[in-house]
């Protein structure tokens, strides 16, 4: 059996509902999709951010192992730490993109 690809994490964040933007991309140590845990680890270590991982969003590949996979999620923020820049990129447009992918892969 071949081994699973590293998984690489990116983040759009809500605060209290509303779109806040999306963090740079991280590994994590696990390549299952479904492993949230190391996702909001991450979060913690790298970022300084408490979340809670509501859904995913889009992935790179096809099977449920490894490569980039895009999660939404609510981050409880009072400030940004220092040093993200959640709006690098312009997450509303981004998203809209993503949305429009993920509706056309489920018809």
């Amino acid at each position: 059996m071949l081994p699973h690809p590293p998984r690489v994490v990116r983040l759009v964040l809500t605060a209290s509902g509303a779109l806040v933007g999306a963090l740079p991309p991280y590994p994590v140590a696990t390549p299952w999709w479904q492993d949230a845990h190391a996702v909001v680890q991450g979060a913690r270590e790298r970022f300084g951010l408490q979340v809670t991982v509501l859904r995913m969003l889009a992935t790179e590949l096809p099977a449920p192992q490894g490569g980039a996979v895009t999660y939404l999620a609510e981050a409880e923020l009072d400030a940004p730490p220092p040093g993200v820049d959640y709006h690098a990129r312009d997450p509303v447009a981004w998203l809209a993109r993503t949305a429009a992918v993920v509706r056309s892969r489920s018809c």
